[in-house]
């Protein structure tokens, strides 16, 4: 890639870059709210021990243990979810901000 540096590249080699390199935007790829709450449950392990607890003290009598066990499991899942969520808001809320340079 050859420039002259105070005039750019030419209309030609703009567009030899453009099919060689591609575009020059950067991807954005917005998750939905729904698959936010399902990453939750992705890969974390300890969270399926606790599944497995739940369900294992639930036939084993335990309803009362189960029941507290399945409501940490939910409000560590919501918690994760909201921080996971606001998080993702603030980033677009930047980039709408900033002015991406080369």
């Amino acid at each position: 890639m050859t420039a002259q540096q105070e005039r750019g590249l030419t209309a030609a080699q703009a567009l030899e870059n453009i099919t060689k390199y591609g575009a020059n935007v950067l991807d954005t790829q917005r998750l939905s709210a729904v698959s936010i709450f399902i990453r939750q449950f992705r890969g974390n392990y300890l969270l399926y021990i606790l599944i497995t607890c739940t369900v294992a003290s639930f036939f084993l009598g335990e309803k009362t243990s189960s029941l507290y066990i399945f409501f940490m499991i939910l409000l560590s899942s919501v918690l994760g979810f909201w921080n996971e969520y606001s998080a993702q808001k603030t980033v677009d809320t930047l980039l709408k901000r900033i002015t991406p340079k080369a």
